[in-house]
């Protein structure tokens, strides 16, 4: 008994290791990190970090003189109706510190001959950049001359797979939806861009940056007709953690929402409900903010 009680023991073990290797190895999957360096760097995941040569616990060291070329040759691709279309690249600074002297260069393309994007330095981050195809190269200098502690503790930018047209949501069943491309939709009512929502409906959706950054939403058209239609709009993911979800408002006809939504968190989260009338219905755009 007692050595059937060992097995037991080890096989519980094996199972845990078996199971942290798994999400591990699932993890790197989606998400890829890369540090600045000289050289080619072709892209595995649709969403991953991009650091500067110090990675994510370091400054960047001086002297630093490096291009690097991020690909995605693979790409992910979407169908819009119209054939197939290729993302693109968009990046989201979200740290972003240089030392006096020092200079970022972000080009659009396979190297420093293709269009420049822009120049950062220690006054101003590039903040969102979205190249125009699969490629995009970054050229860094760095100074030889000390700066104050904390002034070159470099960047973390977040990247994902961007198209710059924007996919279409429609409110139609409890959906949860995290942009595994970069944010960039369209969200109406079940009736869509021309038709009318239903009568006795009540549907939610959540959209949540896979950024780590905010999502905005702008208002395009509202009009929810006559009755009690309601669409309530919540900061934060009211379908997998409602109690962490807050309401932002609660709007129907003649109660509009703000023309600009930005949720504190990564997720919004929007609940809609038909009485027995229906109507002309709502159009938001939705995007992600840093």
């Amino acid at each position: 008994m007692r050595k059937i009680q060992i097995d037991m023991n080890n096989r519980a073990i094996l199972l845990k290791l078996f199971f942290i290797l798994l999400v591990f190895s699932t993890g790197n999957l989606y998400a890829q990190n890369i540090n600045m360096y000289h050289g080619v760097e072709s892209l595995q995941s649709e969403t991953g970090n991009f650091y500067d040569e110090g990675g994510p616990n370091a400054d960047y060291p001086a002297n630093v003189e490096g291009a690097i070329t991020l690909t995605f040759e693979s790409g992910t691709t979407y169908d819009f109706g119209a054939g197939w279309v290729t993302s693109q690249l968009q990046f989201q600074f979200m740290e972003f510190a240089l030392g006096i002297g020092d200079t970022l260069f972000i080009y659009d393309g396979d190297d420093a001959n293709a269009p420049l994007i822009g120049a950062y330095n220690s006054v101003n981050s590039p903040g969102i950049v979205t190249s125009t195809g699969t490629k995009i190269t970054f050229v860094f200098y760095s100074d030889g001359i000390p700066d104050l502690n904390g002034l070159n503790m470099g960047w973390h930018a977040r990247y994902a797979a961007y198209f710059a047209q924007p996919k279409v949501f429609r409110m139609e069943a409890a959906t949860n939806q995290t942009f595994e491309e970069g944010c960039n939709a369209k969200l109406y009512d079940s009736g869509g861009p021309t038709g009318n929502f239903a009568a006795n409906e009540n549907y939610t959706i959540t959209f949540t940056s896979n950024l780590g950054s905010h999502i905005k939403a702008e208002k395009v058209t509202f009009n929810l007709g006559s009755g009690n239609n309601v669409l309530e709009i919540y900061d934060g993911d009211l379908l997998f953690d409602p109690g962490n979800a807050r309401r932002i408002g609660y709007f129907k006809q003649g109660f509009a929402p703000p023309t600009i939504l930005v949720s504190s968190g990564q997720s919004m989260s929007f609940k809609f409900t038909s009485s027995g009338a229906t109507g002309p219905g709502f159009e938001f755009n939705i995007t992600c903010v840093p």
